[in-house]
């Protein structure tokens, strides 16, 4: 027959059972808790992978830091937060921005070297939550009441800046006040606005030294320009002039070749007479031609030079200019001889210009030849 348990021994069960069930509530809490906080983590990682996409497209250091401080009281379920960053010139840590504290000036908020040194920022750099006694300086004034504060480092490791988040006195009773469990957040936070802030620096400077280039670019190109326009009024001058000058020449020049063309037409010269004028004839048509040709660069510099197209014998017309080099060829000893592949070939061409083209060719070969020869005899 089985025996029944005694009161003793219920009560005993009674006790391990709801020592049981305490362990499992306890459990359970802990994992409520855990959940919690796993929650909490997930939520801010989301918020700070939100900030770098955001942040990333800042336009100057000040849109920066309005973005940073945004996600730092988002992210953290703050009242307040500030961006600083430290000026080494004047040992000054400057805020670039803030927000929570109500009416407060920017140079409010400035911290000087002596709080610097004291917090050992530019030696240690560990991220820190405080208490903030009231009236005390600097947190104080400013009407905080308890702050988290973590610095950030350029590449060399020198100390940069800080972030602060933090509650007012006045809305203290209706917010958590940083503890312990928010550090490591608030750190990982820090860095990677820090990672940011370096690549952002990195492309202003980039930046400024692409627009001052572009800069430079458009003052050298404004430069020439201005020396093109220069340049070409002087050409333009220097048409003028030629022009001008060749028309003072051609008058003259045309008045002197008119008489003595009709002197040479008549029979009673003497041969002394006659080769004196015709010397003094070649020379004035020498002289005419080259101020054609400077009126013909003065055309062509102007755009206005045409062509004067005839159809005719091309062969035929350079024969008559090769027999005018003629008597110069044999003057010089040089052997002078005019070769074609056909009789004939009519085309098309103007024949003023291929006139000037061939005779300052075969006048510059004739005069370059007669001054390299002594006694031999050359061919051309």
């Amino acid at each position: 027959m089985e025996t029944k348990p005694s009161y003793e021994e219920l009560e005993t069960r009674c006790d391990d059972f709801q020592a049981q069930i305490i362990r499992f509530l306890k459990v359970e809490q802990d994992l409520i808790v855990t959940r919690s906080k796993l929650d909490r983590d997930l939520s801010r990682f989301k918020s700070i992978q939100k900030y770098s996409q955001k942040v990333i497209r800042a336009k100057s250091l000040k849109e920066f830091a309005d973005i940073t401080i945004e996600s730092v009281i988002e992210t953290f379920e703050l009242e307040c937060s500030a961006f600083y960053i430290y000026d080494r010139t004047e040992n000054v840590m400057k805020v670039k921005a803030f927000y929570g504290t109500g009416h407060v000036s920017e140079e409010a908020w400035h911290l000087d070297g002596n709080w610097i040194s004291s917090k050992q920022f530019i030696k240690t750099g560990n991220i820190f939550t405080e208490q903030v006694e009231p009236a005390s300086v600097p947190f104080g004034i400013l009407g905080l009441a308890n702050i988290i504060i973590s610095p950030f480092y350029d590449e060399d490791g020198n100390f940069h800046g800080m972030l602060l988040g933090g509650i007012s006195s006045d809305k203290k009773d209706y917010y958590d006040e940083p503890d312990e469990e928010i550090k490591a957040s608030f750190m990982v936070f820090t860095q990677q606005m820090s990672s940011m802030l370096r690549n952002f620096e990195a492309k202003m400077y980039l930046d400024i030294r692409v627009r001052e280039r572009t800069e430079e670019v458009i003052k050298q190109k404004q430069e020439i320009e201005r020396k093109n326009i220069q340049i070409l009024e002087m050409d333009q001058m220097k048409t003028r002039f030629f022009t001008n000058i060749s028309h003072e020449f051609r008058t003259p020049l045309t008045l002197i070749l008119g008489p003595l063309e009709d002197m040479l037409t008549k029979k009673e010269l003497t041969e002394k007479n006659r080769i004196t004028m015709e010397r003094m004839h070649r020379s004035a048509s020498r002289m005419l031609a080259l101020t054609n040709q400077l009126l013909d660069l003065s055309k062509i510099d102007s755009g206005s030079m045409k062509l004067e197209l005839i159809e005719s014998d091309l062969y035929r017309f350079l024969m008559i200019i090769f027999n005018s080099f003629t008597p110069l060829a044999e003057r010089n000893n040089i052997r002078f001889r005019f070769r074609i592949p056909e009789d004939s070939f009519r085309t098309f061409y103007d024949q003023d210009k291929i006139e000037k083209i061939v005779y300052n060719l075969l006048s510059n070969a004739l005069d370059r030849k007669s001054t390299r020869l002594n006694s031999s005899h050359g061919k051309l």
